[in-house]
Order: structure tokens, then sequence, then C-alpha cells
């Protein structure tokens, strides 16, 4: 299920009494929301695919009406679980700004300083998403790099590169060791 499925949040709370729930989304982004026709629910090892029949933005996610859960009990049983979509529906369109989960693996270069290393993980400092980008030549260095059109210069999927032009100064400041990586979290 894990590679062609994506981890996106969890239900946090059953809400009203017919049956719909509260998703957490880690990341925050919902843009994918109106091409959501199923979610598959973890929940103890246990793996329930189940069909949305309505969904709106609610908070720091959505409100989800399921087929097969049809009131709050129901929905109060599922709380916890782990909500995984179908990693398809991170597919942007040519001309559109690509989905984080796109460009995670990428390499990183830099106009000026050249290859920074790889996108391994994705945060969010509150205003703008955020590359974790681990260096080629020590893993155990890791930059948190802006990632916002005046940065970006080219992306090159066919060869996995993200070209950026980024401020002098800006990657020594972003410096996070490996050590201080705990809170950062994936989108």
């Amino acid at each position: 299920m894990q590679n062609e499925n994506r981890l996106i949040g969890k239900i946090k709370q059953a809400h009203g009494l017919r049956g719909e729930v509260y998703v957490l989304v880690f990341s925050k982004d919902i843009s994918w929301q109106k091409k959501l026709k199923n979610i598959y629910l973890k929940q103890n090892d246990q793996i329930k695919n189940l069909n949305v029949t309505k969904s709106k933005p609610f908070k720091d996610g959505l409100i989800l009406s399921l087929e097969s859960i049809t009131d709050r009990n129901q929905s109060e049983a599922i709380e916890g679980s782990e909500v995984w979509i179908d990693q398809n529906l991170f597919k942007s369109q040519p001309n559109e700004t690509p989905y984080l989960v796109e460009i995670e693996n990428f390499e990183v270069h830099d106009k000026t300083l050249g290859v920074l290393g790889i996108i391994t993980k994705f945060s969010f400092n509150g205003s703008q998403d955020l590359l974790v980008v681990t260096a080629t030549n020590n893993s155990e260095v890791k930059y948190e790099i802006p990632f916002v059109d005046q940065f970006v210069l080219k992306i090159d999927s066919e060869n996995k590169i993200l070209l950026m032009d980024l401020p002098e100064g800006l990657v020594e400041i972003n410096f996070v060791s490996a050590k201080q990586d705990d809170g950062v979290g994936e989108s």
C-alpha cells in the first residue's frame, strides 16, 4: 500500500452525529481535495478502503463523509487512524507549481554554490513550505530552504534537479544538524 499511496494525516475526531470525521492533514495543504474519491484507513495494522461521499475544508484539514460510516459511534471508533490517499492525486499539470512529493529526492543546485544535496523531507514554518535538503557529502548536514517561486530557476523532472538562485547567506542561516532535525515534519 505504501508505494502507491501517501500518508497525509489522521482522523482527529468524530464530527457531528452522522458519522462525519475531521481529518487533520499534516501538511495543511488540501489542494487535491476536489479529486479525492476514496481513502485508506490504517488502524492497528488493519487497512480499510473507504469511499468518500463528501468532503469540505475545515481548520487544518477536512471534514469527510465516508460511505460506510453513518453514525457518531462508527466515526469515534476510527479516531486516531492514519489516512492514506492515492499518490496520483499529487500530480501537477504542466506550468503549475509541483506538489512537494513530486520533487522529493531531487538534487538541489544553487546557481552560485553548486550542488547542495538531496530533498529528503519537507517542513512548514507558518508562512511557506521548506525543503529539507541533506548534503550529498555529509548526511549529518541538513538545510531548510524556502520553496518559493522567487528562488526557483528551473525544475528539471527528467534529471531530478531543482535549480535555485538563493540569496547570499540563506543556506548558512538555515543549517540544521541531524540532532536538531527532530522537529521537522513531513508533507
